[in-house]
């Protein structure tokens, strides 16, 4: 079940960050020839979570003819600055970006930068006031129906008697 939200949520970063070129930058949005370059800087591609969230995300990128470019910041503040301004200089249109550095302040030079040269920046999982736009979620619901998917595996594990659980 996780797997399906998560693979959910990685083709809305992608499908909405796609949908959001054409408004901000000159036709054509979707290029054959692969000229449209998206950069990806999730940040934590250290971890285990990371090849879940790749896969989807290359897999709609393809689908929309979109090249995406990917960071390798390791879980590190400084290197994912690093990889959002090497994004900009190659020409992405758009670079979506999870808040790795905590603090919005650290973002800001980069999104002056890319802002400078017309390139959208949409933060992930957070809401950064200097991006063009966010993905945020609803964490009440996330929780509800997380709670509600625990409980339903208990239940099939264990049966009502949770006193063996």
């Amino acid at each position: 079940m996780m797997r399906s939200r998560t693979r959910l949520v990685v083709e809305s970063v992608v499908v909405m960050a796609a949908l959001l070129l054409p408004a901000f930058a000159t036709p054509p949005a979707y290029a054959s020839d692969g000229g449209w370059k998206l950069g990806f800087s999730f940040g934590l591609d250290d971890t285990p979570i990371y090849a879940q969230v790749l896969k989807p995300a290359q897999l709609k990128a393809a689908e929309l003819g979109i090249t995406l470019v990917e960071g390798a910041a390791k879980s590190d503040c400084t290197r994912q600055i690093a990889d959002m301004n090497e994004m900009v200089d190659a020409g992405v249109k758009a670079v979506t970006f999870l808040g790795l550095c905590g603090d919005t302040a650290a973002y800001d030079p980069v999104l002056a930068k890319a802002r400078s040269l017309g390139v959208k920046t949409i933060s992930y999982a957070f809401v950064d006031p200097g991006a063009d736009g966010s993905i945020t979620f609803d964490e009440t619901q996330a929780g509800t129906e997380m709670g509600a998917d625990a409980l339903a595996w208990i239940t099939r594990k264990y049966g009502s008697d949770y006193s063996k659980f």
